[in-house]
């Protein structure tokens, strides 16, 4: 009679601790898919920042999360340049430089989100 009395509470027991474990496994599931949620939402939220700024989609994966974004090269007008090069003696020469070698060129961006949930931005090499 004590024998069935411990057996029964042990296994009692036993079922309370594994209902236990299955409702942290489900709560730890449902703050995970909560998380992966929020980062998939500031991933959109920057895509969609940058995707008004000029780019355009390459490659997109929601899974890892990532994308490659390209912005086409900029069509530089040299005439009017030079018209105010020339109305300002000489000093616009350094801004004509910058906008035909660097803001105009052709772009190719990586936006991913790192397995902490920080977003992250990298220039890709364009041979």
């Amino acid at each position: 009679m004590i024998l069935n009395l411990l057996l029964f509470l042990s296994l009692l027991f036993l079922e309370i601790t594994n209902q236990k474990w299955e409702l942290m496994i489900i709560s730890n599931m449902k703050t995970n898919d909560i998380i992966l949620d929020e980062n998939l939402m500031k991933f959109s939220s920057i895509l969609a920042n940058k995707t008004s700024n000029g780019f355009v989609v390459l490659e997109r994966n929601d899974k890892l999360p990532y994308a490659v974004l390209f912005k086409k090269k900029k069509k530089v007008d040299h005439f009017f340049n030079f018209v105010i090069f020339c109305a300002t003696l000489g000093l616009w020469s350094i801004a004509w430089i910058y906008i035909t070698q660097v803001s105009s060129k052709a772009k190719k961006i990586l936006i991913a989100i790192d397995e902490d949930g920080n977003p992250f931005e990298e220039k890709c090499y364009m041979g």
